[in-house]
């Protein structure tokens, strides 16, 4: 019973010390305040840009860690199944872990997903060439999620933030304050919702909208893959060119939960008379144009093509295009007066930063007090008696 009661304050004594290492650790920022998109220019990602397109998946495991985490099947097996399907761009992204290039006739591509903590705070890095270790995974306030960004974004060119609905993991109070990532997911197999994402935009924050499967069995089960990707405009069949093509937007995200029958993006852009013109494979049965707020613009039915001229008060334009229940979505156009992909930094204040580290000390410094005091009563029953 003792020995018991021994390794329960160990416990506990541990338990406090990780978390007030945790919730003293990142600064604590000034964000850059939530602003519509602005200025007498548009930016438009597909500019120049005319095809082809490459298929591309960033979000899918294989087995790994001996089986504790990640999915079913060998990472050779995994890729060759994606190259079988008609990837071009195969991405494996097993937990903390980069693996060696796999593919046989694809595009290799770094691919991992960050994260192990309780609050399923995760991101998928692109394109690194290590893995960055840094992880909170008992506390997830929103100045932990800026500084995990900052932190990926120094190790790799493209960071995603994943499945933003899931457990709250990334509110929409956080998408409108967060910056330095590039791509929010909008589509797996877990989580559909564009909300994250029009909110992400209406504080004007230059985020693109990825899908992806998230595939933990994609071996065993249909329904784990060729669900959710990227119609990639990559200007070489490269790593570098997707990295690029990846930062600047040039790509569309597609759901297909059921393979019924999927759109492709032949072309997409601002046209010579400036508005928004989108052009698919073949007719579908609804394209609908959304802007800020998530509100519908506009909508055009049964038509492969369709434009929308973006008026006065207008902050961003993306386009939506459905076939059954496939959805095509493109990356916007948004006003800009300057740089208009220029991530600015949010700021550390020292002062509130020195201040929340004192607070978090002294609290732990009282819980771990009534800890030992507790533990010292159990041991002697007759202390502080007469």
């Amino acid at each position: 019973r003792r020995a018991a009661g021994v390794a329960l304050r160990v416990l506990g004594v541990a338990l406090v010390a990780a978390l007030a290492l945790e919730a003293a650790w990142p600064p604590v920022y000034r964000y850059p305040p939530p602003r519509p998109f602005a200025g007498e220019r548009w930016h438009d990602p597909y500019a120049g840009f005319d095809g082809p397109w490459l298929r591309a998946n960033f979000h899918t495991h294989s087995g790994a860690w001996g089986g504790v985490s990640d999915g079913g099947g060998e990472a050779a097996e995994v890729v060759a199944h994606y190259e079988e399907l008609g990837y071009d761009v195969p991405g494996l992204s097993n937990y903390m872990t980069i693996g060696p290039s796999l593919v046989r006739t694809g595009v290799h591509v770094t691919a991992y997903e960050h994260g192990f903590g309780l609050g399923k705070v995760h991101q998928t890095v692109v394109g690194a060439e290590r893995v960055c270790w840094l992880e909170f995974p008992l506390v997830t306030m929103r100045r932990h999620k800026q500084r995990l960004i900052d932190a990926l974004a120094e190790t790799a060119p493209v960071v995603v933030l994943n499945h933003p609905a899931m457990r709250g993991s990334y509110s929409e109070a956080d998408l409108e304050r967060l910056v330095g990532y590039q791509g929010l997911e909008i589509s797996s197999k877990y989580v559909h919702d564009t909300g994250p994402w029009d909110a992400a935009l209406s504080a004007g924050r230059p985020v693109w909208g990825f899908a992806s499967d998230d595939g933990h069995h994609v071996l065993e089960r249909d329904s784990h893959s060729g669900i959710g990707w990227l119609w990639i405009g990559a200007a070489e069949r490269t790593r570098d060119a997707v990295v690029a093509a990846l930062r600047a937007g040039r790509f569309a995200a597609v759901r297909d939960r059921r393979k019924r029958g999927s759109l492709r993006l032949e072309s997409c852009g601002l046209d010579d008379d400036g508005a928004l013109a989108i052009a698919l494979d073949r007719p579908a049965d609804e394209i609908c144009f959304v802007g800020q707020g998530g509100a519908v613009l506009a909508t055009a039915t049964g038509t492969r093509t369709a434009s929308y001229r973006p008026r006065a008060e207008d902050t961003y334009v993306r386009a939506e295009a459905c076939l059954g229940e496939s959805v095509l979505y493109t990356n916007p156009v948004f006003r800009h007066a300057g740089d208009p992909l220029a991530h600015p930094r949010p700021e550390v204040r020292p002062t509130a930063t020195w201040l929340v580290r004192v607070g978090v000390a002294v609290l732990a410094i009282a819980a771990l007090r009534v800890l030992i005091a507790g533990g010292k009563r159990r041991a002697d029953p007759l202390a502080g008696s007469s």
